[in-house]
């Protein structure tokens, strides 16, 4: 080989060599650049990741407090409904306070022979059904009959109610009459109430009548005046007109009740 080959040669290999290095710096320096590159986005890709993350937590508790609230509103709102529910009852119950209802009136069995300090009575039991639309009892007086507004009528005439018709305070019992008790209270929690009206036989003998005898036949009209008074204040609550016929024929009594009517007050 000539010198001048040789040194083509040789400055061919040189040439070889100088590009080698240089495109293998080059491709060395663009791994590394992307390299960097890529260890950059993944540290930003972790960092958004990062606030994402924090992001979405501060967001579930913003939701849980949301929840919380709601759930004590929620709460509130139920006892403020449970509140006004109560209130409008109690308001129901303080427009019904005072409204008591005579709902029936009947006479309870047939006339007993009784007596009252020594004198003898013509006594029926009267059945009176009491009822009020108020959840609280509300409390009347046991004196029921007004003996000054009542009246009794007998051949063709009307006579004192106090001077031949005894009667007593009502009663929450069937049981014998009480006919000298003091007047007490009543409530409507008591639906069934009852009452004696007695005939006394002195006036009627003073008149030439003899009640309980065979002969006597006549009848008798007594016109009830009741009223429910509310207890310690007089204030009439109800009041009734009822009409009572007792019947002697041959000795044997009876009554019926004729007629009754109630009256709302208020």
């Amino acid at each position: 080989m000539s010198s001048r080959t040789t040194q083509r040669f040789v400055s061919l290999a040189i040439i070889v060599t100088l590009t080698i290095s240089i495109w293998s710096g080059y491709l060395y320096s663009q791994a590394y650049r992307l390299s960097q590159e890529s260890s950059m986005k993944l540290d930003e890709a972790k960092k958004s990741l990062e606030g994402a993350t924090q992001l979405i937590r501060e967001a579930s508790s913003k939701l849980d407090e949301a929840k919380q609230i709601a759930s004590e509103g929620k709460a509130k709102i139920d006892e403020a409904n449970r509140i006004l529910s109560e209130t409008e009852n109690l308001l129901k119950d303080i427009r019904r306070q005072g409204i008591i209802y005579i709902n029936a009136v009947s006479v309870d069995g047939s006339p007993q022979t009784m007596y009252f300090a020594g004198e003898p009575l013509i006594a029926v039991r009267v059945r009176m059904s009491i009822a009020s639309p108020s959840n609280i009892p509300i409390y009347y007086e046991s004196k029921v009959v007004n003996p000054i507004e009542s009246k009794i009528n007998f051949s063709g005439a009307t006579y004192s109610f106090n001077e031949y018709v005894k009667v007593t305070d009502a009663q929450p019992s069937r049981g014998a009459p009480s006919w000298s008790a003091q007047p007490t209270s009543l409530g409507t929690e008591v639906t069934e109430l009852y009452l004696w009206i007695g005939l006394r036989s002195l006036p009627f003998q003073r008149k030439q009548i003899f009640l309980s005898d065979p002969k006597t036949n006549m009848t008798v009209g007594v016109e009830l005046k009741m009223e429910l008074l509310q207890a310690h204040t007089n204030l009439v609550l109800n009041q009734a007109k009822v009409y009572i016929m007792f019947e002697f024929k041959c000795g044997e009594a009876s009554a019926r009740l004729i007629d009754w009517g109630p009256r709302i007050i208020g």
